[in-house]
């Protein structure tokens, strides 16, 4: 995970543990997309990925403060201008999608499915 991520997660979400565990897996699964952007093979499981901790995110968000999606989407919005912040990674990522053309994707109905972590286990 990219350093300036690191620091936006921890300075931005200190006294969430949840918060923090959520965007340090979505950060990983962006991070794979932009590495692996060429990898038209595996692009579907990179954005699986994506869209599970993306799912972790609004998990635990609406677990901590009861906050509606729009809550999780701001931050996810937040994190994909941290992540798009150069033309190169701009262009990973649009080389990512165009792999994903035409496919689609269903999300499970249990969000809480989408963390790689227990979030039940974290106080916060």
């Amino acid at each position: 995970m990219r350093d300036d991520v690191q620091r936006w997660i921890a300075l931005t979400y200190p006294n969430s543990q949840k918060t923090r565990a959520a965007l340090t897996q979505m950060a990983k699964a962006k991070q794979k997309i932009l590495l692996n952007a060429a990898d038209a093979i595996n692009a579907r499981s990179y954005a699986i990925e994506s869209n599970r901790a993306y799912l972790c995110l609004s998990f635990v968000r609406r677990q901590i403060k009861g906050l509606s999606g729009k809550d999780s989407y701001n931050i996810s919005g937040e994190m994909r201008a941290l992540y798009l912040n150069t033309y190169a990674r701009s262009k990973a990522a649009l080389q990512h999608s165009q792999h994903l053309s035409g496919q689609f994707f269903s999300l499970p109905p249990d969000k809480s499915t989408g963390c790689d972590f227990n979030p039940d286990a974290m106080p916060n």
